[in-house]
């Protein structure tokens, strides 16, 4: 990290979920200046998400409630009620919630 302290740093959590990495990270770079992008497309986690960067009082993340892929399009999120951390869009998941 001694390095990191006389540049910039820019990070991204694809996926960001409930937020857990990403404050992990704003955390360890308290003392650097630094930028987070942390991007989730499932509604029902975001809400945790914004509530955690909000108790955590952080100003360096930027939230895009969107997901990422090396395809461009409009893909259905599968994900368990009991573990969004198993999102996904790939098709051989079967059971859990669908969103489009």
């Amino acid at each position: 990290m001694t390095k990191l302290k006389t540049k910039p740093v820019t990070c991204i959590d694809v996926g960001g979920n409930i937020g857990f990495y990403t404050l992990t990270i704003d955390k360890a770079l308290t003392n650097i200046e630094h930028e987070i992008h942390c991007f989730e497309p499932n509604p029902s986690t975001i809400e945790y998400l914004e509530k955690n960067l909000l108790e955590n009082e952080t100003t360096s993340v930027q939230m895009n409630p969107i997901g990422l892929s090396n395809k461009e399009g409009t893909f259905t999120l599968r994900y368990n009620l009991k573990n969004t951390g198993t999102a996904s869009i790939y098709r051989g998941i079967k059971r859990g919630k669908r969103l489009k």
